[in-house]
C-alpha cells in the first residue's frame, strides 16, 4: 500500500513539474442559444442599397432560404454545435442504471438471481484537459459560424452580381434588336432607292450584310441572356430554366469612398475571423495533446442490490455499494503521445500560415477593387460622352447619305461606332457595379456591427 501511494505521488509531482504551453482561457457558452442568435443574422445586411431594389431584395431573401450550398454550410454549423455539446458533456459525471434478472439450473436445484443498481463514472479534470477539449470544440463551432456568415455574404454578392449580369444581358439584347430593326428599315429605304435608280447595288449588298450580321448577333445575345438567367436561378436554388428576367436599372446607390479606408475594416470579414478562430482551436488542441501525457483520475461507484427475488432487491440487507478511484498515467507508448503533440503543433503552424495568407489576399482584393474603381469611373465618363456623340453622328450620317452628301460606307462606320459605344456603356456600368460589390465584400460587407452574443458573452481566443 505504501509503495502504491509513493507511486501515485511520483506521478502527481512529475505532472506538476512540467509547464503547460499557453492556451486559450476556456469559456463555455450555451450552444443552443448561441447558435439561434447567430442564425437570426441575415446576410442580406451586406448591402443596404438592396432595400431600394425590390426584385433584387426578394431574390436575395429567396436565395438565403433555398440555396443548397448555404443549407449545407448551415447543417455543418449544426453538426459543429452538436460536437460542442458532446465535448461539454465529457466534463460532467455519467450516471446510469441497470437491472438484471436470471434463472439458473445447476442440476440439483433452480436458483433465481436479480440485481438493481446505479453506476457513477466521472473523470476529474486535474489538468484542464477536458476544459481545453471543450474550448477547442467551441472554437470549431465559432469557425463554422464565421464560415456560414461568409457563405451568406458570398451568396448575397453572387445573387446581386448575377442579377446585374442578367439585366446587362437583357439590355444588350434589346440594343442589338434595336440595331437590327434600324438596319432593316435602312435596308428598305435603300432597296426602294435602288429600284428607283438612285442607289447603287453595292449599297444594297452592304445593307443586307449588316442586317444578316445583326440577326446573328441577336441569336448570340439571346444565348448569353439564357446563360445569365440560368446562373441566377442556380444561385437561388431554382431549376435552371433560363426563364427568369430582371426588372430594374443598371444603377446602385454608390456612395463616394472615404479617403484612407482603415485596415481594421478587414477584421470584420467573417472568412478572416474563421481563420483566426481555427488557429485558436489548433492551439487549444496542442494543450490537449500535451496534457494527454499527465496522469488521469477517474472516480467510479456502484450502488445497488442483489437478491434471489425481485421483491427483496430494495431491502436494506440486499444493498451493496463500492467506490473506486483510478489513477493512470502513460509510461511507455513508443513516442505515440509525443508524435500526437508534434502533429497538433504542425497543424497549428499550418493554420497560422493560412491566416496570414488570407489576410494578405484580403488586402490584395481591396487594393484591386480600389484601383478598378478609379479606372471604371473614368472609363464610364468617357464612354458616356462617346455614346452620346456617336448616336448623333449616326443620325446625321444617314440623313446626309439620303441627301447624297456621303457614301454608304460612312453610314456603316457611324452605325458601328454608335452600337459599340452604347454596348460598351452598358458593360462599363455593369463592371462598376460588379466591382463595387466586390469591394464591399472585400471590406466585410456593410457597416460593422458587433454580434449580439459578444456583448454579453465574450470569448478569449
Amino acid at each position: 500500500m505504501r509503495a502504491l501511494l509513493l507511486g501515485c505521488s511520483s506521478f502527481l509531482l512529475l505532472a506538476c513539474s512540467v509547464q503547460s504551453p499557453s492556451e486559450p482561457t476556456p469559456v463555455l457558452l450555451n450552444p443552443e442559444q448561441w447558435v439561434s442568435e447567430h442564425l437570426a443574422e441575415s446576410g442580406s445586411d451586406l448591402f443596404s442599397q438592396l432595400e431600394n431594389i425590390p426584385q433584387l431584395k426578394a431574390l436575395v431573401d429567396e436565395g438565403l432560404s433555398n440555396n443548397p450550398q448555404l443549407q449545407q454550410s448551415k447543417s455543418q454549423l449544426a453538426a459543429s454545435v452538436a460536437l460542442l455539446e458532446l465535448a461539454q458533456a465529457e466534463m460532467w459525471p455519467e450516471i446510469s442504471a441497470y437491472l438484471t434478472a436470471g434463472r439458473q439450473d445447476n442440476g440439483n436445484n433452480i436458483a433465481n438471481s436479480a440485481q438493481l443498481g446505479i453506476d457513477f463514472n466521472w473523470e476529474i479534470d486535474l489538468w484542464g484537459k477536458l476544459d481545453d477539449q471543450a474550448q477547442a470544440a467551441l472554437l470549431d463551432a465559432k469557425t463554422q459560424l464565421h464560415q456560414y456568415q461568409a457563405a451568406q455574404q458570398n451568396l448575397v454578392a453572387t445573387i446581386s452580381q448575377d442579377w446585374f449580369n442578367l439585366l446587362t444581358a437583357q439590355q444588350q439584347l434589346a440594343l442589338i434588336e434595336q440595331r437590327r430593326d434600324n438596319l432593316q428599315q435602312n435596308l428598305a429605304i435603300i432597296e426602294d432607292g435602288y429600284q428607283s435608280g438612285i442607289r447603287q447595288s453595292l449599297d444594297v449588298f452592304l445593307s443586307r450584310a449588316d442586317v444578316a450580321g445583326a440577326q446573328a448577333n441577336v441569336a448570340g445575345k439571346q444565348d448569353q441572356l439564357n446563360q445569365s438567367s440560368q446562373a441566377l436561378e442556380l444561385s437561388l436554388g431554382r431549376y435552371p430554366s433560363g426563364r427568369l428576367r430582371a426588372t430594374g436599372e443598371l444603377a446602385l446607390n454608390i456612395a463616394k469612398l472615404p479617403a484612407g479606408l482603415p485596415s481594421e475594416m478587414l477584421q470584420r470579414r467573417p472568412d478572416i475571423q474563421a481563420e483566426y478562430t481555427n488557429l485558436s482551436a489548433a492551439n487549444a488542441r496542442i494543450a490537449v495533446a500535451y496534457k494527454q501525457k499527465f496522469p488521469s483520475l477517474r472516480l467510479t461507484s456502484r450502488v445497488g442490490g442483489s437478491s434471489n427475488e425481485l421483491n427483496d432487491l430494495l431491502q436494506p440487507e440486499s444493498l451493496v455499494w463500492n467506490v473506486f478511484a483510478n489513477l493512470t498515467s502513460p509510461l511507455l507508448d513508443a513516442g505515440r503521445l509525443q508524435a500526437q503533440q508534434q502533429q497538433k503543433q504542425a497543424l497549428a503552424e499550418a493554420a497560422s500560415a493560412q491566416l496570414r495568407n488570407k489576410v494578405l489576399s484580403a488586402f490584395a482584393e481591396v487594393e484591386s477593387a480600389l484601383n478598378a474603381e478609379t479606372s471604371l469611373v473614368e472609363q464610364l465618363d468617357r464612354v458616356i460622352v462617346a455614346a452620346d456623340n456617336s448616336i448623333q453622328a449616326e443620325q446625321l450620317a444617314f440623313e446626309q447619305y439620303q441627301a447624297g452628301l456621303v457614301e454608304y460606307v460612312t453610314v456603316l462606320e457611324s452605325q458601328r461606332r454608335s452600337f459599340d459605344s452604347q454596348s460598351t456603356r452598358i458593360d462599363i456600368r455593369n463592371l462598376r457595379l460588379q466591382n463595387r460589390i466586390n469591394l464591399l465584400l472585400a471590406l466585410g460587407g456593410g457597416l460593422p456591427q458587433a454580434p449580439r452574443w459578444a456583448e454579453s458573452k465574450e470569448v478569449t481566443p
